[in-house]
């Protein structure tokens, strides 16, 4: 960051682990990969595919945090995606190709239990990014689209936790699932994930099941990270 004063943050990887974190051993690396990518270009990679950066990894530029201010209470569950988004309005994004810290997934994970409750996590996810794009994001005139994008992806999403709800015989957290889909997508007839949860629906949460076991696609469970994989945007991987 000293030799690239246009960038205001540096994130690099993190090593996912349970309870059992001896078997991945971080090793201190002298040498390693380095990327320079725009804030646009942040922008968007978290708009299609999500959170890119681990926040025990991010490291960020005093004088640009001081302009920018400090975390958005609002945002209780997102306040670090929200800050990165901040600075990439502002700033370019350095990125180490290293791993940088451990991230311990298990149940009792503040986003976890969060992700417990189907739409909390999707749902401050997408107005995270309607508020960067409407107070920060103004002078990217893709944001917009990105943002409509998204709506499409967690409308889907959202169906598809509504499917899962019911075969959990949840009709509350299915509610709640489908109306969430329908605030984002009015028009949402047109989404095979809509088709595809009222066949769930109309044939019943086991007749579905043996459906889905018979076509091997039964795994409904909801596994964001991984023991022992590597997570962590990398420019270069896409």
């Amino acid at each position: 960051m000293e030799r690239n004063p246009e960038i205001g943050m540096t994130y690099g990887m993190a090593v996912v682990v349970n309870e059992i974190n001896d078997e991945y051993p971080a090793e201190d690396q002298d040498e390693f990969d380095f990327r320079k990518v725009s804030g646009k270009r942040f922008i968007e990679r978290f708009c299609r595919n999500k959170n890119p950066v681990a926040s025990p990894t991010a490291l960020v530029r005093t004088s640009t945090q001081k302009a920018i201010g400090g975390y958005n209470p609002d945002f209780p569950h997102t306040c670090d995606v929200e800050m990165w988004m901040r600075f990439a309005t502002q700033s370019d994004i350095g990125v180490v190709n290293a791993p940088q810290a451990y991230y311990r997934w298990h149940d009792n994970n503040m986003s976890s239990k969060y992700i417990s409750q189907p739409m909390g996590d999707l749902r401050e996810q997408f107005e995270t990014c309607v508020y960067s794009c409407r107070v920060w994001g103004g002078h990217i005139v893709e944001f917009p689209i990105w943002i409509n994008e998204m709506r499409t992806r967690f409308a889907s999403e959202a169906f598809w936790l509504a499917g899962i709800a019911l075969q959990k015989k949840d009709k509350n957290a299915a509610k709640e699932c489908l109306k969430f889909a329908l605030d984002l997508r009015p028009d949402y007839w047109k989404l095979r994930s809509w088709w595809v949860y009222q066949a769930k629906r109309l044939l019943g949460a086991r007749s579905y099941a043996q459906i889905q076991l018979w076509s091997g696609r039964s795994n409904t469970q909801y596994q964001p990270f991984t023991h022992g994989a590597q997570f962590g945007w990398w420019p270069d991987s896409e």
